[in-house]
């Protein structure tokens, strides 16, 4: 499935039979089956879209996801139908049973084992190069993979476990972005972490965030597809105004997806040039755009499967699904070699 990223004012997406046509003026950049669109990202205020294409891209269920300069969703276009309401049902009845538990620690310790793979990987890569960095690399991605260790061991209910859970994992990431701030520097200043509304404007945070809107929208997907609640997660406290579902699934895909992407490509380019007026130069946000859609490309095995990341993405939600109304008997989470 192919997705469409609209960066630049000027664009306009129209209908051709049953492709979706983009134009520049009289000039058509671009013209794909619907069918083949699972995704079409607008982040500048200066596109047109007609009717006829929301429509076509609606019946084909693609998914128009509007962004701001700071990569956070605005809203998403999706159709009216609601299907599988057996599994709403169980995913409501999990916030008070054991399964709810097992797919809070699930989430929760595979994204420190992914943060822990991440640093061990770059260790790694710099065992030659830069052997005290490599050092304590390792010794931060060991560090991260005791945290997971111990949030699989928690018991209890889940509203009591919750909290727990959540102040290991940001024991975890306290130890992840540090180990970043060393393995960036002398690449870009990094503040340490801060997320959207703390208004970052540094180069590192400004591509994290964004890279997790887009992530955010292909795992939105992945939800609705599964015919889950979004709103209803279980790392995540409910909440009407974030999609806690989607938050936990993204939990374990946000190193292995942006987290890479950005990395390298602050190598790439100057940092400087990240940063606009807005938030995010329209060049940046558009280069990471693509650095993300390829990443998700990219093929990965877990559970003896080498598949594109993006299909254990909605192999992920799918289980999740099977997990809560039964028909698997564990829930995994994803975790990257």
């Amino acid at each position: 499935m192919r997705k469409l990223v609209i960066s630049d004012p000027g664009f306009f997406l129209g209908v051709k039979e049953e492709r979706i046509v983009v134009k520049r003026g009289r000039e058509v950049v671009a013209e794909v089956p619907a069918a083949q669109i699972s995704h079409v990202f607008v982040s500048t205020r200066g596109a047109a879209l007609s009717s006829a294409a929301l429509s076509l891209l609606l019946r084909h269920g693609a998914q128009l996801v509007l962004l701001d300069s700071r990569g956070r969703p605005l809203g998403r276009l999706l159709p009216l139908v609601r299907r599988g309401l057996r599994a709403v049902e169980a995913q409501i009845a999990a916030l008070n049973d054991e399964r709810g538990v097992v797919l809070a620690k699930a989430f929760a310790s595979s994204k420190a084992l992914n943060q822990a793979a991440l640093l061990r990987s770059a260790a790694h890569n710099r065992m030659e190069s830069n052997p005290q960095l490599a050092r304590k690399l390792l010794e931060a991605s060991a560090e991260i993979k005791g945290y997971a260790g111990s949030i699989v061991r928690v018991e209890g209910k889940l509203e009591e476990v919750r909290p727990e859970i959540v102040r290991m994992e940001a024991a975890a990431a306290e130890v992840y972005w540090r180990a970043v701030a060393d393995l960036l520097r002398g690449v870009v200043d990094f503040p340490g972490r801060r997320k959207r509304f703390d208004e970052p404007t540094d180069p590192v945070n400004l591509l994290l965030n964004y890279g997790y809107g887009i992530l955010s929208s292909i795992c939105f997907l992945a939800i609705e597809l599964s015919s889950l609640d979004p709103y209803r997660g279980f790392l995540h406290v409910n909440s009407p105004r974030r999609p806690a579902l989607v938050m936990d699934l993204m939990e374990e895909f946000r190193q292995t997806v942006v987290d890479r992407a950005v990395f390298r490509l602050l190598r790439e380019i100057d940092p400087k040039s990240v940063v606009g007026a807005e938030g995010l130069s329209r060049e940046a946000r558009k280069l990471l755009a693509l650095r993300v859609l390829e990443r998700v490309k990219e093929r990965t095995t877990f559970r003896g499967r080498s598949l594109p990341i993006e299909a254990h993405i909605h192999l992920q939600a799918r289980r999740i699904r099977g997990f809560l109304l039964g028909h698997e008997p564990e829930y995994r989470g994803y975790v990257e070699k």
